[in-house]
């Protein structure tokens, strides 16, 4: 098998010779080509050439094409800045008012020249690898993720905390799919394999399950209705999309009732005592305490792409926290768990 033969096995639900390996790997491929953030976002050309030299050196899979994770929110007009040596981000909010949405401009995301060099580095690791190594045109962001760029992390989860605003949240949650939809069609316009995004803030660490389903265009429906005019004959997603469409409809008939296994739901249950358990799911029992009684978990951070720090839960021991730091509990730990400050309180 080559790359592209055992990513597609794999994708297809069949058993290839080996694990198939495509990483997201921009900024090393730039890195190790000797071309600055600068230089790779300025030029299809560069974007090619430095991800073609990285499957030549490491005899990748597959190809995951990106730029950053400003590209949408620049092509709708969101304030970005253009650090010579690293990725583009947000600067600020374009929306300081959420009753603004109205007045957002149409949404055009082919006229935006980012865009368009990410499209071009497309069109050329196809021709380069077209049949031999999987090309993955990376679209991010969707809806939420987009929406926080558009009115502001901080501002746009306190939006959702007002239940006056629903309307208006939606009406910036379509805006942004519109937004999100263009750029998947038009990537798929590029001859490629695959085409992905990412919404890792509409995850059920910061989105209840509730809220979710409340809002129709963060379904995933809305996308695969839209695969269907440009997916051809032959296409991947095509083969499948019968039993991703049962898959999808038994989900979305579980709405207003038992929502049956929704990812986060015991989460969100467990956080929330108070709240009950969702009808079907059985009630998690809290962990026995250790022989020294309730301990620590080991946290390790990261920063995404607003800055935010994200603190998730590892192993037990005691751990210092910086201040300001946001700690998630594991489900069903809540009762035993605590955490040490600088002081050792």
């Amino acid at each position: 098998m080559n790359g592209y033969e055992r990513v597609r096995a794999a994708v297809e639900g069949r058993r290839p010779d080996r694990v198939p390996a495509m990483l997201h790997n921009f900024l090393m491929a730039a890195d190790e080509a000797g071309y600055t953030q600068g230089q790779y976002r300025e030029s299809a050309a560069v974007m090619a050439d430095s991800h073609t030299r990285a499957v030549e050196r490491y005899g990748y899979d597959g190809v995951m094409l990106e730029m950053d994770t400003a590209v949408m929110a620049g092509a709708l007009g969101v304030p970005v800045a253009f650090p010579a040596e690293e990725p583009a981000r947000t600067v600020r909010p374009l929306l300081e008012r959420l009753e603004d949405v109205g007045r957002l401009k149409s949404v055009r995301v082919e006229s935006y020249r980012y865009l368009q060099t990410c499209l071009e580095a497309v069109r050329l690791l196809v021709e380069r690898f077209h049949g031999q190594v999987y090309v993955r045109g990376n679209c991010d962001q969707l809806a939420l993720s987009l929406a926080t760029m558009v009115r502001g992390a901080a501002e746009f989860y306190m939006d959702l905390c007002n239940e006056e605003k629903e309307a208006l949240v939606h009406e910036l949650l379509e805006y942004c799919t519109e937004a999100a939809l263009q750029y998947i069609r038009l990537m798929a316009q590029t001859g490629c394999d695959m085409v992905s995004n990412g919404d890792s803030p509409a995850g059920p660490d910061l989105i209840s399950p509730d809220w979710a389903c409340r809002t129709p265009c963060t379904s995933a429906g809305t996308l695969l209705g839209s695969w269907t005019p440009w997916s051809g004959p032959g296409h991947p997603d095509r083969e499948h999309r019968p039993q991703r469409r049962a898959a999808l409809g038994r989900r979305e008939q579980g709405r207003g009732r038992d929502p049956g296994p929704v990812p986060g739901v015991r989460r969100h249950a467990a956080l929330h005592p108070e709240r009950g358990h969702p009808p079907g799911h059985a009630e998690r029992k809290p962990p026995r305490p250790g022989p020294r009684g309730p301990r620590v978990r080991r946290l390790s951070s990261g920063v995404n792409q607003h800055g935010a720090q994200r603190v998730r839960v590892g192993s037990r021991a005691d751990v210092l926290m910086p201040p300001g730091s946001v700690v998630t509990i594991n489900p069903g730990e809540v009762h035993s768990s605590r955490v040490v400050g600088e002081d050792g309180k």
